[in-house]
Formats: C-alpha cells, structure tokens, sequence
C-alpha cells in the first residue's frame, strides 16, 4: 500500500491505476465517511476511457491516518489534495487533468480548484452530489449547540445515522455500505461547524473558478441538497459549464445499479469528449 504525508504529516492512503494508452490523468476525491476503496467499478469505467486515475483517503477516513470523521479546520482537506497534486505531478505528465469528486470531495474539489493555483490549468472537474447544504435542515438549538461543542469539546464523535438505503437503489451498493469497516459512521462537533463554514463560503469560491465544469445532481438526494446546489451553479465563473439532474436517483449517482447510471456516465463521457479531453 502507498502512503503520502500531508503538510502535518498525517499519512495518506493513495492507489494509482494506469490506463493502456491514456490520454488524461485524474484524481479523485470521495465523499465523507467514504473511502477511495469503494470505487473500485467508476475506476475501471474511467480507465475504459483513457483516464489514468490517482484516489486517496483524506484524512479521518478509509486507510490514512487521523482522527475518524473530524478536521479541526476545512483547510485540513485542501492540504491533503496539496499533497496529493504532488504525488500526482511525480507520476504523470500528460496534457489532460480531471478532478473527480462526489459529496463532500465536490465541496474540498470546489474550495481547491478556487484556492490552489496548480488546479487552475487543469482540464476539467466532475462534481457528483455536491455537498453545498444539508438536504434536512438542521433545527436552530442544534446549530447553537454544535458551535458550543466545537469550542469545548471539538473531537467529540456523534453518530452519523446516514441511511445506507439512502446511498443507491443497487442493492449490493445498499449491503456493502452497511458493512464496510471502512465506512465512517460518526462526525466530530470541530468538523459540523468547519463544514457549515465552508457551505457558507461556496457562492464566492464558485466565482473564482474558470475549470470547465460538469455537476451532477441526483434527483432523489436525501443527504446533500440538490436545489441548494443548483442555484448556485449560477455562480460559477466557469464558461465551459453543464448542469445535469437525474430524475429518482440517489446520491451516490456513480453507484447506481447499471440501467440508471447509464446516463450519468454518458454525460460524463460527453463532456469531456466535447472538451477533447479524451478522443473515443
């Protein structure tokens, strides 16, 4: 197994698959509580591709170190992609660059590509199910006392209670996710109020980045919120840009049983043909 140090030296899991003949390079970036392990079959789609891809876990998460579900600062996560780009950069030197990111990774993916000046050149980036807001709102007291929380104890844990029912219709995604041991089931009090913040701030991120970009929305999501997300897509500075929505999908839209992902990975696909970032 590979392993990388981020700027504070917690190490970070990350597996490289090389496609025969690519002509673009990747990373990936998954949502919270996931890891990169799951993406075992979106891989071998992009690899069918020509896309060579590099995925990592972020910290507090899969098989890299630190503590489970909890950053005492958001900047944390784009210090691992910092870290990242680097292993990248050492081990492909093609013209094409992509970022992949679902969930959580499309919120860490928007606040990087506004903020690191070396994703500014990079081809392109595929958000899936962008975390910009919590689909159920959280009720006034529970905000008050999360801000309590993270000041007094920020690395308590509280339990997620994410619905694995809730990730896919394909039911083996379903079971997988409710036995995964690498799965992260709770959040720290530090990481709710970072998150929050880092909602916040994406409308002015989103001003600042001129990467083509390809959001995809799933129609069903009870985890991020789809409108939320659309609305400010608006923002985007971005020329080069597509918005798509799937009508029933849940929010794990590359995880999807076959039949309904089919088109999800048709627009991916098309995008970046139309932007000759791959020729099939």
């Amino acid at each position: 197994m590979s392993y990388t140090e981020s700027q504070d030296k917690t190490r970070l899991f990350y597996k490289i698959d090389h496609a025969d003949d690519a002509q673009a390079s990747a990373i990936l970036i998954h949502g919270f509580g996931d890891h990169c392990g799951r993406y075992d079959a979106f891989v071998e789609y992009l690899i069918g591709l020509g896309i060579s891809v590099l995925r990592f876990d972020y910290r507090g998460h899969g098989r890299s170190e630190g503590r489970r579900g909890h950053i005492m600062a958001f900047d944390e996560y784009l210090q691992d992609v910092q870290a990242i780009i680097e292993i990248h950069d050492q081990n492909f030197d093609l013209d094409h660059k992509v970022i992949f990111a679902h969930s959580n990774g499309s919120l860490i993916a928007t606040h990087a590509l506004a903020l690191i000046p070396e994703l500014k050149t990079w081809s392109a980036a595929i958000l899936s199910s962008p975390f910009y807001a919590i689909k159920v709102k959280v009720p006034k007291w529970k905000s008050f006392l999360g801000a309590k929380l993270s000041r007094l104890i920020p690395t308590l844990g509280l339990p997620t209670d994410l619905n694995p029912n809730h990730m896919s219709h394909d039911q083996q995604v379903i079971d997988a996710y409710a036995t995964d041991p690498l799965i992260g089931r709770v959040a720290s009090a530090r990481w709710f109020t970072e998150i929050l913040d880092a909602h916040d701030q994406v409308g002015e991120r989103l001003k600042h980045i001129e990467v083509p970009i390809l959001m995809q929305l799933a129609g069903d999501d009870h985890i991020a919120d789809s409108e939320i997300s659309e609305a400010l897509f608006a923002e985007l500075k971005a020329s080069d840009k597509s918005l798509e929505s799937y009508s029933g999908l849940y929010h794990e839209i590359w995880f999807e049983d076959e039949e309904k992902r089919s088109k999800v990975f048709g627009d991916l696909k098309k995008f970046l043909q139309d932007l000759n970032v791959i020729t099939l």
